[in-house]
């Protein structure tokens, strides 16, 4: 078996720390020939997403080929193998597995409870991405910031694949929500969002927690402390520093936001990160 060119990934030790979990998350390009099998099927949910190449999924009885921009849902239990092909010689794809006790009721109210393959489009990569890079904050609160991110690419797989989200304004909050993301240390609250989506705020505040499960300002608070603490994991900058860059206009309120949120302060969460 060939090595693949590009091969990074997360996995979790241990067993589910929150309800709907993550337990890997990964981009991976598999050099043919290469193959997975599990002839009894998973215990958690597989969601892959192919961004170059081509695959090959055997889910049960039925063959399916992976081109670029298709996704493949399995749920546990289902007897599955997947592999390259030998006419396209690599197959790249990220992916993301899901457990935990409520996983599949989560997976069933979003209509994923299901073998599903589908051409739906490029994956939602930044959201993968900052996914990988949460791989490594600790404890219960790191299962919560791993779950949100997760639910944000089901929620964004469900609304591309089932008809009746056609019209949902998921996808177009996804979007905002990226945005946000992008745009985290010169946002200070809601009206800015509202503004970006071209409606007032009581009315995108309203549609907004309807479509994400989390009102705007929820929302906009955890990304601000989801960059706090990814900048507290990896760079050298000092406290106010990363106060500033995370969105809040006075270090010592989110000194303290962030011990109210975490538990911890951002020195104690920076040196429990680095054990």
């Amino acid at each position: 078996m060939k090595e693949s060119s590009i091969n990074r990934f997360w996995q979790r030790a241990g067993g589910p720390a929150w309800p709907l979990d993550v337990r890997s998350v990964g981009v991976k390009n598999d050099l043919f020939p290469f193959s997975a099998e599990r002839p009894s099927g998973a215990d958690f949910f597989i969601i892959m997403w192919t961004t170059a190449g081509r695959g090959e999924l055997k889910a049960g009885a039925t063959r399916y080929i992976l081109k670029k921009e298709y996704v493949f849902i399995l749920p546990p239990g289902v007897p599955h193998s997947y592999g390259t092909v030998k006419q396209v010689k690599s197959w790249e794809k990220w992916w993301l597995t899901i457990d935990g006790a409520t996983a599949a009721d989560f997976m069933r109210g979003l209509h994923l409870n299901r073998v599903l393959v589908r051409r739906i489009g490029a994956p939602p990569l930044l959201l993968f991405k900052r996914l990988a890079t949460m791989s490594a904050y600790p404890g219960v609160s790191g299962a919560m910031d791993r779950a949100h991110i997760a639910l944000r690419i089901l929620y964004e797989i469900s609304a591309r694949v089932d008809q009746r989200y056609r019209g949902n304004p998921a996808a177009r909050y996804g979007k905002i929500a990226d945005w946000v993301n992008a745009n985290i240390d010169s946002l200070k609250n809601v009206d800015a969002m509202a503004k970006r989506a071209g409606i007032t705020r009581s009315h995108f505040s309203r549609t907004f927690t309807e479509s994400m499960g989390i009102t705007p300002k929820q929302f906009l608070l955890e990304a601000k402390l989801n960059r706090a603490k990814d900048l507290l994991m990896r760079t050298p900058l000092k406290i106010k520093e990363i106060a500033y860059a995370s969105g809040w206009c006075d270090p010592a309120h989110f000194c303290r936001q962030f011990y109210r949120l975490t538990g911890f302060s951002p020195t104690q969460y920076r040196a429990m990160s680095h054990i």
